[in-house]
Order: structure tokens, then C-alpha cells, then sequence
């Protein structure tokens, strides 16, 4: 899409959204724009369905979402630029007006969903271009094109899963820009739990303990981790808010950083890193023996809701409390070719009519769906 088309799209959408006094923030995912709005009766839902570039429209209890496509970071950039440059959109920037919207129903669940789309759809793109490079070298190595031995194939796979080495320090990075706190200081706390030197100190898989302070502590791989990065990262923000209204400007270049390091990097050793570990554990359990019940059951019904929970936007959830940790942690995810077959369904199903139909127009329409399908596996 070019600039131009989405500075026109943004615009029409600011406007059918009630203007920039109606909105609080707004949000993306992979496809979609998720905007906090304070009354959404004055949202013009049919007349944003019309909109060249909109694709449809979710507006259920769990929030009021614009489907965009692939190309939803260009429409969410230049909406920001036309929101922030609306004078009248200045007393939207506090966020103290997000308890006066009509997300008053919303549930812990459907926060937890809008907290974890705002952590790690700036990742998407990273994980999805390692994850394709991961996929050709191992097609080079399967096809005999590029040996296992070769520096090649070192360089080419520690490029590919570098991300999911470093996952900790990413999300600490997102998480630091949702909770509003320093990004350089979230980096610094969980990159202590990656060093060589503390890797040196767990034993087989871990669990073994040892001493801080007189104090012992289990201690875990936390490379490939997210929950202490998320866990962490929220307690810096409420100790960095609160010191920095409690010190004099003149002390918080040296004593915030201080303070947060010391006390932050033993909290998350001692205890966010073995409560992150466990549940990890559990979850990996929980998904191993759901998979092992019997996986065409399975594989049926992960793929006939799996479009269900995208259509309401539900599906981070298992996308990053499951298949994602489960990819960091053993290069593989069933759940990714059970969720592939509401896709493939749906394209078969495109094809049938493409076979079928009569109609120039439909044949055209059930190709451009076959694609989407397939994009929409690889986004989604």
C-alpha cells in the first residue's frame, strides 16, 4: 500500500471512528487494528466496512477491531501520525480516560489478550523471517544442497534461531515499552539470566540450587523464556514510576538504575525465573498430552476452532503460552499443523468453487481467497 493510500485510509477511519476525541490508544496485531474506544455507538461500522483497504469489521464484547491485512503496521503508522497531529486528541493521551470507555465489560481475560498482543505483535515479523529461514536450511540440508557440517550451515542456523536464544531480551524490550519503563534497564536485568556465567551454574536441566545472600535459589536455562521477561519487566515500571515521584530529578540517572538492577536481577533468579519455569513445564505437559490423546481428534479439533478464536482475535493466547515456547524450547510445534488445517479447509473449499462456478467473477474471487488462505497461515 502506498503512503499516500494509507495517510487517505487513516484519515477516513479517524473520522468514522467518532474523530480522535473518541479514541483512548489504539493498538495492531498481525492483520488488525485494535482501537480503545471511549463511546463505540459513534463508531460508523458499516461505512468502515466500504472502505478501500479494509478488509472487515469484529465488534463483539472482547473489543472493536478493523481488519487490515498484512499491511496493518503502514495503516497503524500513519493513523498515529494523523491522531497525534489532531489538536483535539490531546486529552486522549491520558490514560487515566481508559476506565472511562466502553471496554468497561471487558474481563481479566480479554486485558490479558490485549496485553499480549501489544508485547509481541512487534516480533511477528522477526519470528516469521527466522522461522523461513529456518525452514530453507533445513530443506538444503533434507535436499543434500548444503551440508550439516559446513560453517554455512552453522552461520545460516544460528541466524535462524538467535531469536528464540534472545527471546527474553525481545520481550523484554516490548514489555518495557508497554508498561512504560526503560527498555535499556529490562535488557540489562534478564540478559544477566543469559550470561555464559549463569548458564555454567545449572546442572543437567536444571533445578539445582545455590546461594545468594545465604539465601538458596533453584536456578534454570532461561534462554527461550518469556514469562519472567513480561513478569519482570511490569514490576520495573511500578519501581520506576514510584521513584522517580519520590527522588529529586538530580539523583535518577544514577540511582534508579542502580537500585533496579540490584534488586531486580536477584527477584527474577529467585523467583520469576522458577515460577516462568514451571509453568512452562506444566503447559509443555498439558500440550504434550493433549497431542497424544489421539491426533487426528486433535488435529480436528484444534483446526475447526482455530479460525473461530482468529476471527475474534483470541488466538495469542496459544500462540505464545504454547506454540511459541514449545518452538523456542524444541525447534517444533504440532499445534502449527493442526491450526494449518482450518486454513487448508478453507482453501479446498475455495478451490471447489474455482472447479465449480461459472461465474468469471467468483472463479477470480476463489483464487484471490486460496492465497489469503495460505498468507493468512504464515501471519496469522
Amino acid at each position: 500500500m502506498k503512503k499516500t493510500e494509507s495517510l487517505s485510509l487513516a484519515n477516513q477511519l479517524l473520522s468514522l471512528m467518532g474523530g480522535a476525541n473518541n479514541i483512548v490508544s489504539i493498538t495492531h496485531c498481525a492483520t488488525r487494528l485494535r482501537p480503545t474506544l471511549k463511546d463505540r455507538a459513534l463508531v460508523e461500522k458499516e461505512k468502515i466496512e466500504t472502505l478501500d483497504g479494509v478488509a472487515g469489521v469484529v465488534d463483539r464484547d472482547l473489543g472493536f477491531q478493523i481488519v487490515i491485512g498484512t499491511n496493518v503496521d503502514e495503516v497503524y503508522n500513519a493513523f498515529m501520525k494523523v491522531w497525534k497531529s489532531t489538536e483535539s486528541n490531546d486529552m486522549n493521551k491520558d490514560m487515566a480516560d481508559l476506565s472511562q470507555t466502553d471496554n468497561k465489560k471487558n474481563s481479566w481475560f480479554n486485558k490479558c489478550i490485549a496485553l499480549v498482543v501489544s508485547i509481541f505483535s512487534p516480533l511477528l515479523p522477526l519470528l516469521a523471517g527466522a522461522g523461513l529461514l529456518r525452514g530453507f536450511t533445513i530443506l538444503a540440508n533434507e535436499l543434500g544442497w548444503l551440508s550439516t557440517e559446513s560453517t554455512t550451515n552453522l552461520i545460516l542456523t544460528l541466524t535462524a534461531t538467535s531469536v528464540f536464544y534472545f527471546l527474553p531480551l525481545l520481550v523484554a524490550i516490548t514489555s518495557a515499552k508497554r508498561f512504560d519503563t526503560s527498555p535499556y534497564i529490562a535488557i540489562a536485568v534478564m540478559g544477566a539470566l543469559i550470561m555464559p556465567e549463569f548458564i555454567n551454574l545449572v546442572q543437567g536441566d536444571g533445578g539445582n540450587m545455590i546461594t545468594f545472600l545465604g539465601l538458596s535459589i533453584p536456578v534454570f536455562n532461561y534462554t527461550s523464556q518469556i514469562i519472567p521477561a513480561i513478569l519482570t519487566t511490569w514490576v520495573q515500571s511500578k519501581m520506576e514510576h514510584f521513584m522517580k515521584g519520590k527522588l529529586p530529578n538530580s539523583l535518577h540517572m544514577i540511582v534508579i538504575p542502580t537500585v533496579l538492577l540490584v534488586v531486580l536481577v536477584p527477584i527474577v533468579a529467585g523467583i520469576f525465573g522458577p515460577i516462568g519455569n514451571y509453568l512452562s513445564i506444566g503447559i509443555a505437559s498439558f500440550v504434550d498430552w493433549l497431542a497424544n490423546i489421539n491426533q487426528i481428534v486433535t488435529g480436528a479439533v484444534i483446526g475447526g476452532i482455530w479460525n473461530i478464536l482468529i476471527m475474534f482475535g483470541v488466538h495469542w493466547a496459544p500462540n505464545t503460552m504454547v506454540i511459541i515456547p514449545e518452538i523456542a524450547s524444541t525447534g517444533s510445534s504440532a499445534f502449527i499443523a493442526y491450526g494449518a488445517n482450518a486454513n487448508f479447509g478453507m482453501a479446498g473449499a475455495a478451490f471447489a468453487i474455482f472447479l465449480r462456478s461459472r461465474s468469471q467473477e467468483l472463479k477470480n474471487f476463489s483464487l484471490t481467497a486460496i492465497i489469503k488462505c495460505f498468507q493468512n497461515r504464515v501471519t496469522a
